[in-house]
Protein backbone atom coordinates (compact mmCIF):
# COMPACT_ATOMS: atom_id res chain seq x y z
CA UNK A 1 0.00 0.00 0.00
CA UNK A 2 1.13 3.67 -0.62
CA UNK A 3 1.69 5.79 2.10
CA UNK A 4 -0.53 8.52 2.77
CA UNK A 5 0.13 12.27 1.68
CA UNK A 6 1.43 14.29 4.94
CA UNK A 7 2.68 17.46 5.31
CA UNK A 8 6.32 16.81 4.09
CA UNK A 9 4.73 15.18 0.78
CA UNK A 10 0.84 17.39 0.14
CA UNK A 11 0.55 17.94 -4.04
CA UNK A 12 0.51 21.46 -5.02
CA UNK A 13 -2.29 22.95 -6.73
CA UNK A 14 0.07 23.99 -9.71
CA UNK A 15 -0.26 20.78 -11.48
CA UNK A 16 -2.15 17.70 -12.64
CA UNK A 17 -2.03 14.28 -12.90
CA UNK A 18 -1.77 13.16 -16.54
CA UNK A 19 -1.34 9.94 -16.44
CA UNK A 20 -0.65 7.49 -13.25
CA UNK A 21 0.13 4.20 -12.32
CA UNK A 22 0.16 1.82 -8.86
CA UNK A 23 2.43 -0.96 -8.03
CA UNK A 24 3.13 -2.72 -4.74
CA UNK A 25 5.65 -0.88 -4.27
CA UNK A 26 5.61 2.43 -6.07
CA UNK A 27 2.69 5.08 -6.91
CA UNK A 28 3.48 6.87 -10.07
CA UNK A 29 2.19 9.82 -11.43
CA UNK A 30 2.99 11.91 -14.89
CA UNK A 31 2.32 15.27 -13.85
CA UNK A 32 1.68 17.83 -16.22
CA UNK A 33 4.16 20.42 -15.12
CA UNK A 34 7.00 17.21 -16.89
CA UNK A 35 7.74 16.21 -13.45
CA UNK A 36 6.88 12.38 -12.93
CA UNK A 37 6.74 11.91 -9.21
CA UNK A 38 6.66 8.40 -7.44
CA UNK A 39 5.62 8.14 -3.96
CA UNK A 40 7.19 4.64 -1.85
CA UNK A 41 5.78 2.72 0.81
CA UNK A 42 6.58 2.42 4.55
CA UNK A 43 8.69 -0.44 5.56
CA UNK A 44 9.66 -1.65 1.98
CA UNK A 45 13.14 -3.09 0.97
CA UNK A 46 13.87 -2.93 -2.89
CA UNK A 47 15.50 -5.48 -4.32
CA UNK A 48 16.28 -5.47 -7.93
CA UNK A 49 12.95 -6.90 -9.12
CA UNK A 50 11.44 -3.77 -7.96
CA UNK A 51 13.45 -1.66 -9.35
CA UNK A 52 13.15 -3.40 -13.07
CA UNK A 53 8.89 -3.08 -12.12
CA UNK A 54 9.81 0.59 -11.53
CA UNK A 55 11.83 1.64 -14.86
CA UNK A 56 9.26 -0.11 -16.98
CA UNK A 57 6.39 1.61 -15.34
CA UNK A 58 8.23 4.99 -15.86
CA UNK A 59 9.06 3.64 -19.36
CA UNK A 60 5.03 3.31 -19.47
CA UNK A 61 3.59 6.57 -17.76
CA UNK A 62 5.95 8.54 -20.41
CA UNK A 63 5.65 6.57 -23.70
CA UNK A 64 9.71 5.91 -23.24
CA UNK A 65 10.28 10.25 -22.90
CA UNK A 66 13.09 10.54 -20.43
CA UNK A 67 11.54 13.34 -17.74
CA UNK A 68 12.44 14.50 -14.38
CA UNK A 69 11.99 12.25 -11.64
CA UNK A 70 10.75 13.25 -7.64
CA UNK A 71 11.13 10.42 -5.72
CA UNK A 72 9.28 10.07 -2.21
CA UNK A 73 10.72 7.15 0.08
CA UNK A 74 8.60 5.93 2.87
CA UNK A 75 9.98 5.84 6.42
CA UNK A 76 12.05 2.85 6.91
CA UNK A 77 12.35 1.85 3.21
CA UNK A 78 15.73 0.51 2.17
CA UNK A 79 17.33 -0.25 -1.24
CA UNK A 80 19.96 -2.85 -1.55
CA UNK A 81 23.04 -2.85 -3.58
CA UNK A 82 22.02 -4.20 -7.02
CA UNK A 83 19.01 -1.89 -6.59
CA UNK A 84 20.96 1.13 -6.11
CA UNK A 85 23.73 0.56 -8.77
CA UNK A 86 20.40 -0.22 -11.25
CA UNK A 87 19.21 3.07 -10.63
CA UNK A 88 22.57 4.73 -10.56
CA UNK A 89 24.61 3.13 -13.30
CA UNK A 90 22.55 0.72 -15.40
CA UNK A 91 19.24 0.31 -17.50
CA UNK A 92 17.82 1.69 -14.31
CA UNK A 93 18.47 5.69 -15.37
CA UNK A 94 17.06 5.05 -19.21
CA UNK A 95 13.93 7.63 -18.96
CA UNK A 96 15.73 10.01 -16.40
CA UNK A 97 17.05 13.29 -16.93
CA UNK A 98 17.50 13.87 -13.32
CA UNK A 99 16.33 12.87 -9.84
CA UNK A 100 15.11 14.28 -6.72
CA UNK A 101 14.96 12.38 -3.63
CA UNK A 102 13.28 13.72 -0.71
CA UNK A 103 15.07 12.39 2.48
CA UNK A 104 14.07 13.11 6.01
CA UNK A 105 15.51 10.50 8.51
CA UNK A 106 19.22 10.40 9.01
CA UNK A 107 19.63 6.94 8.09
CA UNK A 108 18.15 8.11 4.76
CA UNK A 109 20.51 10.44 5.31
CA UNK A 110 23.45 8.48 5.46
CA UNK A 111 22.27 5.93 2.52
CA UNK A 112 22.44 9.14 0.18
CA UNK A 113 25.62 10.61 0.98
CA UNK A 114 26.88 6.70 0.48
CA UNK A 115 24.61 6.69 -2.93
CA UNK A 116 26.77 9.67 -4.42
CA UNK A 117 30.01 8.96 -3.40
CA UNK A 118 29.99 5.02 -3.75
CA UNK A 119 27.75 4.76 -6.88
CA UNK A 120 28.09 7.80 -8.42
CA UNK A 121 25.20 8.15 -10.74
CA UNK A 122 24.95 8.50 -13.93
CA UNK A 123 22.29 11.50 -14.13
CA UNK A 124 22.15 14.89 -12.02
CA UNK A 125 20.90 13.72 -8.92
CA UNK A 126 20.40 15.32 -5.32
CA UNK A 127 18.93 15.20 -1.96
CA UNK A 128 16.26 17.50 -0.50
CA UNK A 129 14.28 17.79 2.69
CA UNK A 130 11.13 19.41 1.18
CA UNK A 131 9.14 19.03 -2.20
CA UNK A 132 9.10 22.71 -3.13
CA UNK A 133 12.92 23.11 -3.22
CA UNK A 134 13.06 19.49 -4.99
CA UNK A 135 10.78 20.69 -8.13
CA UNK A 136 12.49 23.76 -8.47
CA UNK A 137 15.89 22.13 -8.63
CA UNK A 138 14.11 19.54 -11.25
CA UNK A 139 12.56 22.28 -13.31
CA UNK A 140 16.01 23.32 -14.53
CA UNK A 141 16.27 20.55 -16.15
CA UNK A 142 12.88 20.24 -18.10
Amino acid sequence: MVQELNEITKESNDYTIIKEIVLPHSHLKLRSDGIVQITYPDHFDFTIKESIESVNAIGEITNGVPHVILKIPGKYTSVDHDCRDHVAKGDGARFSIAEAFIIKSLAHKMVANFYIIVYKPQKPTHFFSDIPSAEKWLKTFI
